[in-house]
């Protein structure tokens, strides 16, 4: 029986979906199955996971467009093994990412396992972007739950992984409720490798909404540290559109924040094209905010650099 269990949602993944895979070929931890789902993607996703031939893949597919979170529950269902992971269908682990992190598992009383994460381009170049989760250590509700956590299966089999609220920020929702439970351990190096997909952070940037749901996982974690269940385990649907509201009118007390937040942070990951696209959308919001002609400036003088 295999030991690992790896969960792949795939959705419009052509591009990548078969160097996530081949990375998880080439590991050096072998004990392991993966449970592939094609979301009904439009383009030639599932024929690419059809190509594969091993043993160890099973390969499922959607009929209708389920998203994410029910597609990860979907195959949690079918997973065999006693630890769990989630990889994502356009990113890359090291080969030693799972023999690291599993032996780290099984030497400690954790109950999930991570590891710190590099930025690669669309076309794959490393950008040499690191997120080390050591700077998470102090925070109250520290960011462990992404794509990298290894989980023993025990801690997460009598409920959904992904809970369906969630339109992004599932993962870090996971966390939180796992750090309800028990530890978190972390091998500090770089072992998964994250991919900046051109377009994925501007279509979010123009749904407010999309804003919301890692201060609700917030606002759910601080519920249940209070020794109570949280409104989305009560369905208490009227406190959660409360509780979105509130979130959204203290957003836009500073109407400039966001978007001077996510700017950065996109140069600071070299996405200057789609820093350009947010900043280009600011302006026309804000006209008559001068920042954001300057950022303007910046974006260019550090892409002309780095060319």
């Amino acid at each position: 029986m295999c030991n690992l269990s790896i969960l792949m949602p795939v959705y419009n993944a052509g591009n990548y979906v078969q160097q996530a895979i081949e990375s998880i070929l080439c590991q050096s931890y072998t004990n392991w199955e993966l449970l592939v789902c094609d979301d009904n993607s439009q383009d030639n996703s599932l024929s690419i996971l059809e190509s594969f031939r091993d043993p160890r893949i099973k390969i499922y597919s959607n009929k209708t467009n389920l998203k994410k979170p029910k597609t990860v529950n979907k195959l949690f269902g079918f997973a065999k093994g006693q630890y769990i992971t989630i990889h994502d269908a356009d990113d890359i682990s090291d080969p030693l990412r799972f023999e690291k992190q599993i032996n780290q598992l099984e030497s400690s009383s954790a109950i999930f396992c991570g590891c710190n994460i590099e930025y690669i381009s669309e076309g794959g170049k490393r950008l040499n972007i690191i997120i080390d989760k050591k700077k998470y250590e102090q925070d109250d509700f520290p960011r462990y739950g992404d794509a990298t956590i290894i989980v023993k299966k025990p801690y997460i089999e009598n409920e959904p992984i992904f809970r369906d609220y969630f339109k992004n920020n599932m993962d870090y929702d996971l966390g939180l409720r796992l750090l309800d439970k028990g530890e978190y351990t972390n091998v500090d190096e770089s072992l998964y490798f994250y991919r900046n997909v051109f377009g994925s952070v501007s279509k979010s940037y123009q749904n407010p909404k999309n804003l919301v749901y890692k201060w609700m996982a917030f606002h759910f974690a601080s519920q249940r540290r209070s020794g109570i269940k949280d409104d989305l385990e009560l369905g208490a649907v009227k406190k959660i559109n409360d509780s979105e509201n509130e979130i959204i009118k203290n957003l836009t007390t500073n109407p400039y924040q966001y978007e001077i937040e996510i700017i950065y942070f996109l140069v600071s990951i070299k996405m200057y094209q789609e820093a350009l696209k947010i900043n280009l959308i600011a302006i026309k919001r804000y006209p008559f905010f001068i920042p954001l002609y300057k950022s303007i400036f910046k974006i260019f003088l550090k892409w002309i650099l780095q060319r």
